[in-house]
């Protein structure tokens, strides 16, 4: 055993970079690389390189293997010691913005897996002062959401989700004018569904454009939480919009909950058979987008919504 000193340190640092050399190469297994960033955190000593922020990358690497395979545990520890290196410099956000914003966004979204909504508003309130542009804050806004949700505080989930929307552009920003588009898309909705078939329906293309499909998210969570809240209208609202995007801009994992809640309108207007359709399209453009999970929950949609069309009909 070699006692702590420069000696123990100068072996873990000969055989972190070593390892690093082999855990770089494209046929080499995951474990060499975590044990080279296991024996380059233990090291006092200067990495001999001109990137003060090789070890920094090094742990936000082996963070997001672990993440991808939920060792989600294993990737807090790295992710801790690469935001623990950025601290020690003098303006990490200024001199190094994409490598900082990156190690925030995996923070955010691997405490939130682990159930730590604490520091994910902490994180996560740190990347939205610093973060300069509306497009590196959506991941962190939409992960923010998911955290009042887990904390059944739906209101402020929603309104967060109508906030983002309004900063995108996506709805207009009064709530009288937000409501006049989801009733016009709602319309438009009914009118193209009522004139094309279920082949029709079920041949628009996949969406591609990552910003509709944040969108669409965002509208999902909107309606999610406006129903826990017990606002039909706000419900309606944010599946009539996202039911508008899908029709027009493609179909994506969560058109087919749009038209499950198309389906609940035909349900409550004592449709059945249109219900019955809407159903069987929705559920078919989760196979067609392979969302397994969103087949899942439309299932509790539809078991949740069993009564809930009584009370629907009864308010239209």
């Amino acid at each position: 055993m070699i006692p702590p000193g420069r000696e123990r340190d100068d072996l873990h640092l000969r055989l972190g970079l070593k390892l690093y050399d082999m855990g770089m190469q494209d046929c080499s297994e995951d474990w060499i690389l975590f044990s080279a960033a296991d024996h380059l955190n233990s090291t006092s000593l200067q990495l001999e390189n001109d990137d003060p922020t090789f070890l920094i990358k090094l742990n936000l690497e082996v963070a997001e293997r672990a993440s991808s395979v939920a060792a989600y545990q294993n990737a807090t520890k790295y992710l801790g010691l690469a935001r623990q290196s950025l601290s020690k410099m003098n303006n990490p956000w200024e001199e190094y913005y994409d490598l900082t914003l990156r190690v925030y966004e995996a923070t955010v979204e691997v405490e939130f897996c682990l159930g730590n909504l604490e520091v994910v508003m902490a994180v996560g309130q740190t990347l939205l002062n610093r973060a300069t542009s509306l497009d590196d804050k959506i991941t962190t806004y939409v992960v923010i959401c998911h955290t009042f949700g887990r904390r059944e505080q739906h209101q402020e989930a929603y309104d967060m989700c109508i906030h983002i929307l309004r900063m995108m552009g996506a709805i207009p920003k009064g709530d009288i004018g937000m409501k006049m588009k989801a009733l016009k898309d709602f319309l438009n909705a009914k009118r193209f569904l009522s004139r094309h078939s279920d082949a029709d329906i079920l041949a628009i293309p996949l969406m591609k454009d990552k910003g509709h499909e944040t969108i669409l998210e965002l509208l999902a969570e909107a309606a999610a939480h406006s129903h826990l809240c017990g606002s039909d209208v706000n419900y309606l609202s944010a599946m009539s919009l996202g039911l508008g995007i899908s029709l027009t801009k493609g179909l994506s994992l969560y058109s087919g909950m749009g038209i499950m809640g198309y389906c609940l309108i035909c349900n409550a207007m004592n449709d059945m058979k249109g219900a019955y359709r809407f159903s069987n399209i929705a559920r078919k453009i989760l196979e067609v987008t392979k969302a397994k999970e969103h087949a899942c929950i439309q299932l509790f949609v539809g078991a949740a919504f069993s009564t809930r069309g009584r009370i629907l009909q009864i308010r239209l």
